[in-house]
């Protein structure tokens, strides 16, 4: 999770310093984050993604951007989007030259963002209770600008569990 802002224009200069990263206040008072997720060809796990989102109060927006997905998933977030208002559906569109197409959603998504702390995550995460609260809390606590998480992966097959530690 970041407090980066990569449009200038939209946002005011670009802030990146600890100094800048919010009060304590501000993470209890108010959501301030939104959420980035972008998806191609998702449909089989966005729905659980969006809603673990949707349960984190701290979350203000959840913006999945959609990578030219092929299978469902855009109507798999637009029947997320009438349960959750403030999920948004946004399009990648062309891609600029030598940009690859997550690359280009993710950017995408940081575009639109509307708050202060951004949080990236994958189509297939789902977040546990209190994972926001947990990242801005340690963010206070240390002054940072930026926590990142490794999750947990999810490893139900020999194959799965035999390979995972080594990617």
């Amino acid at each position: 999770m970041s407090n980066a802002k990569p449009n200038s224009e939209k946002r005011g200069e670009e802030s990146l310093g600890a100094a800048d990263a919010p009060a304590r206040d501000e993470f209890v008072s108010e959501p301030c984050i939104s959420a980035i997720v972008p998806a191609r060809n998702e449909e089989a796990v966005i729905a659980a993604c969006v809603k673990s989102l949707a349960d984190q109060p701290e979350i203000a927006e959840i913006l999945v951007v959609n990578d030219q997905s092929s299978d469902g998933t855009v109507a798999a977030v637009r029947r997320a989007a009438e349960e959750i208002p403030k999920l948004r559906l946004l399009e990648t569109g062309k891609l600029p030259a030598g940009w690859v197409g997550k690359n280009n959603a993710v950017w995408r998504g940081a575009a639109e963002a509307g708050q202060r702390w951004l949080l990236f995550t994958d189509a297939d995460a789902e977040l546990l209770p209190g994972a926001t609260a947990r990242a801005l809390q340690i963010a206070q606590e240390s002054g940072a600008a930026l926590v990142s998480f490794s999750p947990e992966q999810v490893t139900p097959t020999w194959y799965e569990k035999a390979l995972i530690p080594f990617v």
